[in-house]
Formats: structure tokens, sequence, C-alpha cells
């Protein structure tokens, strides 16, 4: 049914909780697309200047973060293929499931609430109101 499913992550226990919904849908699946974006916009905002090797560190990190859950998928035998844009994270999401031609968003809620929620704004849910596929919101609680 799904050919492609994007699983954007952020490092965290509970993003990767959207991997056992890809892992059980993507059976018929061509691959998953594994994301972690690199968001620059809060430095860029007050005007700091972060210094190149900070970004190729951090790029390094992500990069060894999803080739890590890479060769588990690789090994359960699925196709995968790695993303590490920059930018805001819900539209860096939303730019690859496009450029990508997803057909399944899957991606965890940190469940964020009340002034936090105002503050921080939902990912999952700015994803699923502009997304060009459907989205499946993985909450603090599920478990496949």
């Amino acid at each position: 049914m799904f050919q492609k499913i994007l699983v954007p992550l952020d490092g965290s226990e509970l993003s990767e909780k959207a991997l056992e919904y890809a892992r059980h849908l993507g059976k018929e699946a061509n691959s998953i697309v594994l994301l972690r974006a690199r968001s620059t916009s809060a430095f860029a905002s007050v005007g700091y200047n972060i210094p190149d090797e900070v970004f190729a560190a951090e790029l390094e990190t992500c990069t060894q973060y999803l080739q890590h859950i890479e060769a588990k998928l690789v090994a359960e035998g699925y196709q995968v293929i790695l993303e590490l844009p920059s930018g805001e994270p819900a539209e860096a999401i939303l730019q690859v499931a496009e450029k990508d031609k997803v057909d399944l968003i899957v991606i965890s809620s940190h469940g964020r609430e009340g002034m936090t929620r105002f503050l921080v704004g939902s990912v999952a849910e700015r994803v699923a109101r502009h997304a060009p596929c459907p989205v499946m919101i993985v909450g603090r609680g599920a478990s496949a």
C-alpha cells in the first residue's frame, strides 16, 4: 500500500517510537526515509554566528545517528534513504516529503500543552496540516 514512508527523528526515544509503526506499515514499502532536521533558526534569529566546525560536528553526529538506525533497518530487509536537511523542522519535513514523493509520514508528537506548546509549537501538527500525503502521529503513550 505505501511505497515510501518518511520517519522524522530528533534523537529522542519518543521520536523513535514512530519507527515501530513504520516497520509494521513498511513491510511492503520500497523504502523508509529517515530524516533528521538540523535547525539553525534559533541561533540566526538572535544574530549569533556559529563556527563552521560546530555545524560540521553536528552534521557528523546526526549522520552517525541515522546510519546506526539505517543499519538495523537494512538488516531487517528495508531499503533506507537518509535525509539531513537544515532549517526549521516542520518545513524541512514537508520539503523532503514533497521532494522524495513519500506516501506516508509517521511522526511522533511530544504532546506539549499550554504555554510550552504556544511558545515552541507543534512540529507534528504543522506537518499534519500541510503535508502532501497522509500523516500518522504517534503519541507519547503509544506502542506498536
